[in-house]
């Protein structure tokens, strides 16, 4: 596993994300409908675009997690559902500390 910046947001990255986002939200977040997270998703593109640190967890090709980082505040922070527990979101935190006080 690696956890890398984003300096290129394109489409497919945007889009990916918010696959992972959408299972992540559906699986920890309980207390939203369906509803909820389909008008919150509409805002997620702008969100990953213009969060000033977006930082990812990853294998090779498969995006495992992801933190935005915004004036040195953890903005978010979401894991795919298949990898939480796994210390990756502790992992991403840990390098936002580092790199990002």
């Amino acid at each position: 596993m690696e956890i890398v910046k984003i300096k290129n947001r394109n489409l497919s990255i945007i889009e990916e994300l918010t696959i992972l986002w959408r299972y992540s939200v559906i699986q920890t977040h309980t207390f939203l409908t369906y509803k909820d997270i389909a008008e919150i998703e509409e805002y997620l593109p702008q969100a990953l675009n213009e969060v000033e640190h977006l930082i990812v967890a990853k294998n090779k090709n498969e995006y495992l997690g992801f933190m935005g980082i915004e004036s040195q505040k953890l903005e978010m922070l979401f894991l795919a559902p298949q990898h939480i527990g796994q210390g990756i979101g502790r992992k991403l935190v840990e390098y936002g500390i580092k790199k990002h006080q």
